[in-house]
């Protein structure tokens, strides 16, 4: 029996983790929650503040009545368990079991706002009748001031690096819980499609950085060599591909540049990526959602093929593409003609956007960046845009 898959879903007090957890479940059939804070004997051997100012070491903290009822549910017949509980992979009595972990992003004066209405007003139906404890409000401030401030301002810190999506806690439940699950199909398709390729009774899928010349051809209709023309390419250059995959663009590119990084959201997909990247000294990959990660560079070239048909948010993917590049750098897009919005792949089916040549055209616009070149090919229309210099260029 196929082990049921576990998403933790982390995020400070007041985050709306426990709300998403819920939304959740309702969207994943056959799914089990476990909630830390339904447990009264979880603990921490000392102050959380003390605790958090030496390091906040997660694995502190006693977390084994939720391990175990974890285990129990790792054996029933569930798809999903959903837990809802602060710590992610870092508690490792929990982590090893997680195979998701999101953290729900919400600014902290957001939290600590809706901290207050849950905790200290009585949200009576009737608006005209709700009740206010003031002085408790006052007194959790002044400690919030005084003394756990720095404990929330920790909790991203730590938590947003080992997590496998972060969300927007701004947005509502339902639609936090949409992005989760689109996240986590596409995800789960690669990591599956390495599975496919790896299967040694099967062998039906090929790994696209090695594709035989009829399957090579047949690829370079959306990004052939005119594609990696007008990134105009050259050894002094820094360069970023927005869903690397396996490497199959990759190895015609690295050769050509002086820094490549690749990211990626699939942790399988990744793996083969630096196997197949070997070679080059100069590589290095990243396996997070685009739009969440925090680069620690810009670049000269940054491309993308195939791969913002699984972005929902294509206005915050391209200004955050023209936010990376350096100044005079270049984008180079490839989309699909087909406007599909769900592809079966026989075994799964997988939810993508339709990019739209004209939507694209003015998000680019948008977010300041110069078209220079847009032309299409049997399959796609491909899009060259450029960052103008700055003054001090």
């Amino acid at each position: 029996m196929k082990k049921p898959f576990v998403i933790s879903i982390s995020g400070v007090s007041g985050g709306g983790k426990t709300t998403v957890t819920n939304e959740l479940k309702d969207c994943l059939l056959n799914s089990a929650v476990v909630s830390f804070d339904d447990y009264d004997d979880i603990k921490l051997d000392r102050d959380i503040n003390d605790w958090s100012a030496d390091g906040n070491d997660e694995n502190e903290w006693y977390v084994e009545p939720l391990a175990q009822d974890i285990e129990r549910l790792l054996s029933e017949p569930l798809d999903y368990i959903i837990v809802d509980y602060p710590f992610g992979y870092r508690n490792l009595r929990v982590g090893k079991h997680i195979n998701f972990a999101v953290f729900i992003d919400t600014p902290l004066d957001v939290a600590l706002a809706r901290r207050m209405i849950r905790d200290y007003t009585n949200r009576a139906a009737d608006r005209n009748k709700i009740k206010v404890n003031l002085s408790a409000i006052e007194k959790e401030l002044l400690f919030y001031l005084d003394r756990s401030r720095p404990t929330y301002v920790r909790m991203p810190e730590t938590q947003k690096p080992s997590s496998d999506f972060i969300a927007d806690g701004m947005k509502i439940p339902y639609e936090i819980a949409d992005d989760i699950i689109n996240a986590l199909s596409v995800r789960n398709h690669y990591d599956a499609i390495i599975d496919e390729i790896d299967d040694p009774l099967e062998r039906k899928v090929v790994d696209p950085a090695h594709d035989p010349e009829p399957l090579k051809a047949y690829m370079n209709k959306w990004d052939g060599d005119p594609f990696r023309e007008v990134m105009l390419l050259t050894p002094d250059k820094s360069v970023l591909e927005i869903g690397v995959g396996t490497g199959r663009l990759a190895l015609r590119v690295c050769c050509k540049c002086g820094n490549f990084t690749g990211i990626d959201i699939s942790p399988k997909t990744v793996e083969r990526a630096k196997q197949n990247l070997q070679d080059f000294p100069n590589v290095r990959l990243i396996c997070n959602d685009y739009l969440m990660h925090r680069f620690d560079e810009t670049f000269d070239v940054i491309y993308s093929s195939l791969t913002f048909m699984h972005i929902k948010d294509k206005r915050a993917a391209i200004q955050k593409t023209a936010d990376l590049l350096n100044s005079g750098g270049r984008f180079v897009l490839s989309i699909s003609k087909d406007h599909q919005t769900e592809i079966d792949y026989g075994t799964r089916k997988v939810t993508v956007y339709p990019d739209v040549p004209e939507e694209i055209t003015l998000l680019l616009m948008e977010a300041g960046l110069v078209m220079e070149k847009q032309f299409e090919t049997e399959f796609a229309v491909i899009f060259a845009a450029v960052k103008e210099l700055n003054d001090e260029s």
